[in-house]
């Protein structure tokens, strides 16, 4: 490997038209040496990125690691290469280091690696190499492949945990929100029906069946809505009894709307499951999430106050609940 490096520092000295004496070289060489011994010691897999002509050294352990060779040659196209990181992935990161500055020289990207046969998750961390010249030449930069994959899963998990509602495993109405108002504001001509609605009677069923049965209705009723929506939809459990479906659509929603309500509303056991429903859709509307959630609960509150059990699209000559008047002896559990 000393002569590979030897061989890789003349390389790129020649190809810069430097006149660099033995004793550059030698300097050069130890300082590279040194790297290597410590990468070595440590057990890391260390590389170091050379940007002309493009190649990638590896420690020797860490090329043993990888199963790779010392020396990648053009490792955009190296099918060695490719097969730990894809083309894009890689052109990315070096993108990165292209972008650095010598007061700003560490880059560091997560990235999905296939290392002894696995996929999983890796931090490439780099720091750039500028020259000491007017003005200053990206050279190329010394970095290492570090395993965060438990690290990033167990961050996953956190994340999702907190996103979703501990009863049902639907998001929460804050995640929903978010997640909501990020398609609003990206919509274009997208077509989007917001659906909110409470279960009918849900307080009788915990005071003729108790409250453990009560928490299998709302699970069950999470289950249905899980069944019959797209991967592309949004279900969330507000709280209590309350829920909601972001869907879109192309044409007519109500076709959708139809079929969501009807399995929502089979009999779960001895509890005849009733559903008051509220849809608000985004076509001629300009608002944003909090707009677009009171219309479609306006819609469900006319429902509620005329005949529970159906569903209804908001028109403008709806009128907004009081707040004193919307309150169906809600359980709030």
């Amino acid at each position: 490997s000393e002569s590979s490096i030897q061989d890789t520092v003349k390389q790129v000295l020649s190809h810069d038209g430097a006149d660099a004496s033995n004793r550059s070289i030698r300097l050069l060489e130890h300082e590279r040496m040194k790297f290597k011994f410590l990468a070595d010691i440590s057990r890391e897999i260390t590389f170091e990125y050379v940007a002309t002509p493009e190649m990638i050294l590896l420690s020797e352990w860490g090329a043993e690691s990888l199963g790779m060779p010392v020396k990648i040659v053009d490792p955009l196209e190296n099918k060695v290469w490719r097969r730990m990181i894809t083309k894009e992935d890689f052109a990315h990161f070096v993108a990165r280091i292209k972008a650095t500055t010598p007061e700003d020289s560490v880059v560091s990207e997560k990235y999905v690696l296939t290392i002894g046969g696995e996929k999983k998750w890796y931090k490439l961390i780099a720091k750039a190499m500028w020259s000491d010249t007017v003005p200053s030449e990206l050279e190329g930069a010394i970095g290492k492949i570090v395993d965060v994959n438990d690290e990033t899963e167990t961050m996953e998990y956190l994340e999702k945990k907190a996103d979703c509602d501990s009863r049902t495993g639907l998001l929460n109405h804050n995640a929903a929100k978010s997640r909501i108002s990020a398609r609003l504001a990206e919509s274009g001509e997208k077509r989007y029906a917001l659906a909110v609605f409470d279960l009918d009677n849900f307080k009788q069923a915990n005071d003729v069946y108790g409250h453990l049965f009560g928490d299998e209705v709302l699970e069950e009723i999470a289950r249905r809505i899980r069944e019959n929506i797209r991967s592309t939809d949004i279900g969330a459990r507000m709280g209590g009894d309350e829920f909601l479906i972001f869907m879109e659509y192309k044409n007519s929603v109500e076709p959708q709307i139809q079929r969501i309500f009807k399995r929502l509303t089979v009999k779960f056991k001895e509890f005849d499951v009733g559903v008051s429903m509220g849809i608000a859709c985004t076509e001629n509307f300009q608002g944003d999430y909090e707009a677009l959630f009171r219309r479609a609960d306006t819609a469900m509150y006319v429902v509620k106050r005329q005949k529970k059990n159906a569903y209804c699209f908001y028109d403008e000559g709806m009128e907004m609940p009081g707040a004193s008047e919307w309150d169906d002896g809600k359980e709030t559990r």
